[in-house]
């Protein structure tokens, strides 16, 4: 049965990124406040991840709440990962998304996960749901959850059938739950369930997640035995690496907005 490793922290865990075959979770930072404030007013995007925001995001409302965020890490309430996208034509990595975990709660050992791409090609590639079991792994591996959760808006059927593939079961539907100030009127909100039982003996999971991360994410390991802490704690190299490849994508970035025609 997996048991913790105490001599390993939260917060020196989630300092380290979580590596995919194409993808790679980076806890979110100030850094990443512009591209962020960027997806955050785009209203594809935010009626598809945050219903309830349409006043604009600055850079720095984002910025500060992202220090704000990363202090809950002490208290174990909330994580916040930027996807990070293997690009095939450049040596470097693409921001495409979010993924989080929220309302972490110690005492019943539950939380959400929630997850926003950006690009409609890679919800349907398999890259979201690389990024959703890197987030799985780490919920029942490092946090030892006993079940996550998933809330999912009732006219987004594309999500709530690749949540159920992704292992968890619906629950129930909460009628005329939530408001949507686009369309005017309540919606439903699909509620979805994985407990750690159905993680570990889920072959659909195994199978898929041995696909697309080259690994079964549903053996059970001790913590120090995940990729997320020991090959990137240990190998100082490797992280060397991922840090240019960051700061060339940062670079990359910059340099697109500066040759951008103005409006």
């Amino acid at each position: 049965m997996f048991q913790h490793d105490k001599t390993i922290t939260l917060q020196g865990i989630v300092d380290y990124p979580i590596i995919g075959q194409r993808v790679m979770l980076k806890k979110a930072s100030p850094d990443d406040a512009e591209f962020l404030s960027k997806w955050y007013n785009t209203k594809a995007f935010r009626r598809l991840f945050r219903l309830s925001h349409t006043r604009p995001f600055s850079v720095d409302s984002i910025a500060e709440g992202l220090v704000q965020k990363n202090n809950l890490l002490n208290t174990l309430r909330q994580i916040e990962w930027i996807v990070w996208r293997k690009q095939k034509t450049a040596e470097s990595l693409l921001p495409i998304g979010l993924v989080n975990l929220v309302d972490v709660n110690q005492i019943h050992k539950t939380a959400e996960l929630q997850i926003g791409i950006v690009s409609p090609d890679d919800r349907v590639s398999g890259i979201a749901a690389e990024a959703s079991f890197l987030a799985m792994e780490f919920a029942f591996k490092v946090l030892a959850l006993f079940k996550l959760h998933t809330f999912v808006y009732g006219f987004n059927h594309h999500s709530q059938k690749s949540t159920v593939s992704l292992g968890f079961t619906q629950e129930g539907i909460l009628r005329e739950q939530y408001w949507d100030p686009y369309e005017q009127k309540h919606i439903d909100l699909y509620f979805n369930g994985l407990l750690s039982r159905e993680f570990w003996k889920n072959e659909r999971i195994a199978k898929l997640s041995s696909r697309l991360l080259g690994r079964d994410i549903t053996l059970q390991k001790s913590v120090s035995q995940l990729p997320s802490v020991k090959m990137y704690s240990h190998n100082r190299q490797q992280l060397s690496e991922i840090k240019v490849l960051l700061s060339k994508s940062f670079f990359d970035q910059k340099q697109k907005k500066r040759e951008a025609p103005s409006q």
